[in-house]
């Protein structure tokens, strides 16, 4: 219901402005009647009552955060405010960063918005406008943020699955936008990547082999135990 009331209140920002009256304002005894709210704020307050109840009411329920997300996406692509989305993202990595899909999206959301914006903005319009400049504007985006997204999940995502998913999506990323140089740094980051989580692995393989025998020998100890205590039960009476 929280995701089908957000795909409406989406589709509100990009439907056609209504047509005004051609019989003029009505006179009011009570004055000026107040100009309803821009569909822009009206989808803003949508947005926080519906994440404020997704909080207060359903913690828990959406481990992908993929409500943040969607909002993320709606001001990033919709309304064209880097600072709104890029925040939102950051709540969506800190909550559920473990996996590479959130890593992924914030990284190619940051492309995205640095290709719409001129070199040394960042990406983005300007914030609340709901307007940003047009693509191609300018020389091409350098990708530092997107880049900066991709090297910061390196660090925090860390099972072999994920891993991999956000390996290709990187080195994808560099061998379509990046330079050769760009590439290669990828990619070295990305073996280190693997030779550390490899290592965990073989660590973590280790620990449970480790767990396993120590396990095996207090079995065979209390297997020991209770033949011995037999034998003296056996002996005793005899």
């Amino acid at each position: 219901l929280l995701h089908a009331y957000s795909q409406y209140q989406r589709r509100r920002l990009h439907a056609p402005a209504p047509v005004p009256s051609q019989q003029g304002p009505v006179p009011s005894q009570q004055g000026p009647v107040p100009s309803p709210p821009s569909p822009v704020s009206s989808a803003r307050a949508a947005r926080d009552a519906v994440l404020a109840y997704e909080a207060a009411y359903l913690p828990g329920l959406d481990p992908d955060c993929s409500l943040l997300r969607f909002w993320a996406a709606v001001e990033a692509h919709d309304l064209c405010d880097s600072g709104q989305a890029r925040g939102m993202m950051e709540a969506a990595v800190a909550r559920c960063g473990g996996g590479s899909g959130v890593w992924v999206e914030f990284a190619l959301m940051e492309a995205r918005m640095e290709r719409r914006s001129p070199p040394g903005i960042g990406g983005g319009g300007t914030p609340g406008t709901g307007a940003g400049p047009p693509p191609g504007i300018g020389a091409p985006a350098p990708f530092d943020r997107c880049r900066k997204v991709f090297r910061r999940a390196v660090g925090v995502v860390h099972t072999p699955e994920h891993a991999s998913a956000l390996h290709s999506s990187w080195l994808d990323f560099e061998a379509r936008e990046g330079s050769v140089a760009s590439l290669r740094a990828a990619e070295a980051r990305v073996e280190a990547h693997r030779a550390q989580i490899f290592r965990r692995f073989q660590k973590d393989q280790e620990a449970a082999a480790g767990r396993a025998a120590r396990g095996e020998e207090r079995a065979a100890r209390e297997e020991e135990r209770q033949a011995a205590a037999e034998a003296e039960r056996q002996a005793a009476a005899e």
